[in-house]
């Protein structure tokens, strides 16, 4: 059986015979044959085989295209929420260790010295890190005029904020 015959059964033929003999044919089957001569089966006979066998490379190469600009088109959103992320990350130590201070500042009289005697004498673990620099080393610490000691405390970034204000002047 060939091509056009594979085609044309699979359309609804009922009986095809061999080669040269009529059979009986749907109406479906004799409708394809009147539209779409023996020339023009080939070529989808061919297509119809080849796509059995996987993907063509126009395929993937499409596949691949449109996954690219999904990608493209989320990179800004997960951008923008990790700087986000990041900014309630540096709000909330900022928040602590200046809590930390005020709490050494009325505990014992006086500023703390440095920020690695708050974590010395137990009113921190440990030093939290900035998000921005990701250092806990890089605290700009702001010293009292008249006592000596910390009493607040910016970040160490020089980047700027999604609000335009920079990191280190929070």
């Amino acid at each position: 059986m060939g091509y056009r015959q594979e085609i044309v059964k699979g359309l609804g033929t009922q009986e095809w015979g061999g080669h040269g003999s009529v059979g009986r044919r749907s109406w479906v089957a004799s409708i394809f044959h009147s539209c779409f001569g023996t020339h023009r089966l080939l070529p989808i006979a061919h297509s119809l085989k080849r796509s059995e066998h996987g993907f063509t490379i126009v395929e993937l190469m499409i596949v691949v295209t449109i996954a690219g600009i999904l990608i493209m088109l989320a990179e800004p959103s997960f951008t923008g929420a990790t700087t986000k992320a990041r900014e309630a990350a540096l709000k909330q130590n900022l928040f602590t260790m200046r809590d930390v201070i005020d709490q050494f500042k009325a505990d014992r009289g006086k500023y703390p010295a440095a920020l690695l005697e708050l974590k010395e004498v137990g009113y921190l673990k440990r030093i939290p890190m900035d998000p921005f620099t990701r250092s806990d080393a890089t605290w700009q610490e702001i010293l009292d005029e008249k006592d000596g000691g910390v009493f607040d405390i910016h970040s160490g970034s020089d980047l700027v904020a999604l609000d335009g204000t920079p990191y280190n002047l929070w």
